[in-house]
């Protein structure tokens, strides 16, 4: 019998996410490489292995997992630099934002404007559009949540499985493993080049706003009658310069890198989350399992939540780390399974939420959603003993 497409996908997926490197640092197991050839969880380890990484015994294992999880710090600090640096300019002021978000999300329309707006503005404005630094990081950080994401969910899951009641299959586990890697990889060239980007306070820095140009930026803002033929000469030598800049990042060649990769995750993600409106409207428990059509709500209870759970769990093994997912495999075991069973995928769910049941730290702070609520009760009334 020929594969199915979802077999095929993660198939895919585990050969995409192998390191290139053939072999990592000096004392570190080649097998265990992210795509950038650093120390990584690896794709060959045994879920019970992965799990073990989280009270190594090895140094090599806790620097290379310390390494992973810092990550997201270490970039969250460098953006703030940046959003301080912004403010101390003006950008924030200038086009009325608040969170670096917005301010990223009404740029395209600033630039679209810009001789408006540097004729109310004026040097701000200027050198917002000109600042080339400002654009390169935008690009950039365009991904980092994402990524961030990625490696914080699939590390929770993997810690899950061994401090937990998580319950994941080797292969499984491995997949996790292999997006932990990718997105890792990705993170690790973000941070360089957020670095090499940083405000050194030098006015011949990299992309710092040319003085000539910002002066003729306000000249052209000054003059609309020909400022449109000068403003498209005054764009192409920045574009030119953009690129020469960005030619020297680490980022868009790692992003390049693992395109493939990043677009099979991509897609079974994608696939994954398709199963969703189906396994709702089979849930009774749901609001379009309470709405559901005829045929559908015809069915008996039983079957019902059986169906769900087996679109649920073939939806997981495309995007093991989909927290709705898990919820409703949940929802559709507790009418089916032992209470121990619907405990894992309840604490699955949690997992990804950021929740641990015996860590009171992790939620007493919070208002739990009536999902959150739910699945920390499932868990707790089997009890909190390692199982």
């Amino acid at each position: 019998m020929a594969p199915s497409l979802p077999s095929r996908l993660v198939a895919a997926l585990v050969l995409a996410t192998l390191p290139c490197a053939a072999s990592g640092p000096a004392g570190w197991d080649g097998e265990h490489l992210a795509p950038d050839g650093r120390p990584g969880l690896g794709v060959t380890r045994s879920a019970r292995e992965l799990g073990r990484l989280f009270h190594p015994s090895d140094d090599a294992e806790r620097r290379m997992l310390a390494g992973i999880i810092g990550l997201e710090g270490d970039i969250l600090v460098l953006r703030e630099e940046s959003v301080r640096a912004y403010r101390a300019a003006g950008y924030f002021d200038l086009l009325g934002a608040g969170e670096l978000d917005e301010l990223h999300g009404a740029f395209p329309s600033f630039r679209s404007e810009v001789l408006e707006h540097v004729g109310r503005g004026g040097e701000v404005a200027a050198r917002l559009f000109l600042d080339l630094r400002f654009r390169l990081r935008r690009g950039l950080l365009d991904r980092f949540e994402h990524e961030a994401r990625e490696v914080r969910d699939g590390l929770a899951l993997l810690r899950a499985s061994a401090e937990g009641f998580v319950l994941l299959k080797d292969v499984e586990a491995q997949r996790i493993a292999g997006r932990v890697d990718l997105a890792s990889a990705l993170l690790r060239a973000l941070r360089l080049d957020l670095e090499a980007l940083r405000q050194t306070g030098s006015t011949h820095a990299p992309g710092v706003p040319d003085e000539g140009w910002c002066e003729e930026l306000l000249l052209l803002a000054a003059a609309p009658d020909t400022a449109r033929t000068g403003l498209a000469d005054l764009e192409r030598r920045l574009e030119e310069r953009r690129t020469r800049l960005a030619a020297a990042l680490f980022f868009p060649r790692a992003a390049s890198h693992s395109a493939e990769a990043c677009a099979l995750r991509a897609g079974a993600s994608d696939q994954a989350v398709l199963a969703l409106p189906g396994i709702r409207e089979l849930l009774p428990e749901t609001e379009e399992g309470r709405t559901a059509r005829p045929e559908v709500a015809a069915l008996a209870a039983s079957h019902r939540h059986a169906r769900a759970l087996r679109l649920a769990v073939e939806a997981l093994a495309l995007d093991p780390l989909n927290e709705e997912l898990c919820y409703l495999a949940g929802v559709a075991g507790a009418f089916l399974l032992d209470p121990r069973e619907v405990r894992a995928w309840f604490d699955r769910y949690l997992a990804l939420r950021g929740i641990r049941a015996g860590d009171d730290r992790t939620y007493r702070d919070r208002a739990l959603s009536a999902e959150e609520a739910r699945a920390l009760a499932a868990v707790q009334s089997v009890g909190l003993g390692r199982r």
